[in-house]
């Protein structure tokens, strides 16, 4: 595990990839070993950019049950799935993922600063900070990786809001800490779905290591075949939200009017604005432009994902 971590962090994917093949040596006959071999790959293949590959592998170890693999290993792996999947543009099914995670995420990962990562990818930035905000009170309690991701997602969200002066404070605290604990990009591969360059030029006086940090990330994003959207479906009003849901299960304009009790006229108009933000002429393009960035996907339960922070 402890190579693991170094190899990772240096980003040696070579290396990585040595060691799963040692692992899957060392006892033919040990699931757990070989399980571990596996998420050692998925890492590789990570840092690698082999993204669609990683995918598949991770989704077929995550779906393999809880039996296999040490609680720690599939910690590990969980924040890799997710990871990859803000690779791929699907912060929707991150959050899915995240929310109907069976056994209940594992200690070691930090559910609200992934959260935060697909909201933030999401344009949500209110959210962001609405989750993130508990994990200031204890972030002694998290571990660095986590806690410098924290302050960075926080740091690039209120930088959107205009709240400047408190992003300079959380993007130095963030960037610095990583620098004192020698993290690389690698640990915040999840950030490559925020476009960074912007922060980038506009903290320029922060130390000359952390500003190597967030090149590297922006590097590592620029690197990838199908690099990530910044914005992947904007942020839609619960009346938008609801005329989307609506057109997604074949309502008719008159139908919507009579659900909601206005005039066929006002959904026109509301349909309009909705295409709008969307970029879109059509309920036909509204649904395809949806429906690609995973919007639909109803296995996000907020109820539920809001049951399970509060047992934890």
């Amino acid at each position: 595990m402890a190579r693991f971590l170094v190899l990772a962090n240096d980003q040696d994917a070579d290396g990585l990839l040595r060691t799963a093949a040692n692992l899957r040596q060392s006892d033919g006959s040990d699931d757990c070993v070989h399980y571990a071999a596996d998420v050692v790959t998925v890492q590789a293949q990570v840092l690698s950019g082999d993204i669609d590959e990683a995918v598949c592998l991770a989704s077929d170890l995550l779906a393999s049950g809880s039996s296999r693999g040490h609680w720690t290993v599939r910690a590990i792996l969980l924040s890799l799935h997710f990871d990859i999947l803000l690779l791929r543009g699907e912060p929707r099914r991150a959050l899915a993922v995240l929310s109907a995670c069976d056994p209940p995420v594992p200690p070691l990962v930090c559910v609200e600063v992934h959260r935060a990562m697909a909201l933030q990818m999401m344009g949500d930035y209110r959210s962001v900070l609405r989750v993130t905000q508990p994990c200031l009170g204890r972030i002694a309690e998290h571990g660095l990786r986590a806690a410098v991701a924290i302050m960075l997602v926080r740091g690039v969200a209120q930088h959107r809001l205009g709240e400047n002066v408190r992003a300079r404070r959380s993007l130095t605290d963030g960037l610095r800490m990583a620098a004192r604990g020698s993290l690389s990009s690698a640990a915040f591969v999840g950030l490559a779905g925020v476009d960074l360059s912007e922060v980038v030029r506009w903290l320029g006086d922060v130390t000359p290591e952390a500003t190597v940090l967030l090149s590297q990330l922006e590097r590592y994003r620029r690197s990838l075949s199908n690099p990530p959207l910044p914005f992947v479906v904007p942020v839609l009003t619960s009346r938008e939200e609801s005329l989307a849901w609506s057109i997604y299960h074949g309502a008719s304009n008159k139908d919507i009017a009579e659900k909601d009790g206005v005039s066929v006229n006002t959904v026109k108009v509301q349909l309009s604005t909705l295409y709008r933000k969307l970029g879109v002429a059509s309920r036909e393009q509204a649904l395809a432009f949806l429906d690609e960035r995973d919007f639909f996907m109803s296995s996000v339960n907020e109820q539920l994902f809001c049951e399970r922070l509060k047992r934890e």
